[in-house]
């Protein structure tokens, strides 16, 4: 439980940081002038964030301090759907600053070569399979 709280606190912590420094803002920004999709931009963010600090946890909670203000603002998103497309963006580019990497590579006795052609690809393929689906109940709901 203390585990899970001091994640979430992380997540935080790295939103505060991002939204006081303005990075928050200027990815609005971007967003509204680029006209990409809450869906899209959720993905996108989580995505990179997890690539950066390596937490899917982190990077979700991130994401969605970022892409919520945003969302709110623009009509028909659904909240669902950026839901499942912020969890499918921090799965993606698992590598070696994550703990699920070195997990997988001790229990599996691979090398980090090994480790990344297998599970960062896999985690990459997931996370975009994930995403096309989301894109796919976006166009019924």
């Amino acid at each position: 439980m203390g585990y899970t709280f001091h994640t979430l606190e992380k997540g935080e912590f790295v939103r505060g940081i991002l939204t006081a420094s303005g990075v928050g803002d200027a990815i609005a920004g971007f967003a509204q002038d680029a006209h990409l999709a809450p869906i899209v931009l959720a993905f996108v963010i989580a995505g990179l964030i997890r690539a950066a600090v390596g937490s899917a946890t982190v990077a979700m909670t991130t994401a969605a301090g970022i892409v919520a203000p945003i969302a709110v603002t623009m009509p028909n998103v659904s909240p669902e759907l950026l839901v499942l497309a912020t969890g499918a963006g921090s799965v993606m580019l698992s590598h070696v600053n994550d703990p699920g990497f070195w997990l997988i590579k001790e229990f599996f006795n691979m090398s980090v070569a090994q480790t990344l052609k297998t599970w960062t690809v896999m985690e990459t393929i997931l996370s975009f399979a994930a995403f096309a689906m989301v894109l796919i109940l976006d166009i019924f709901i």
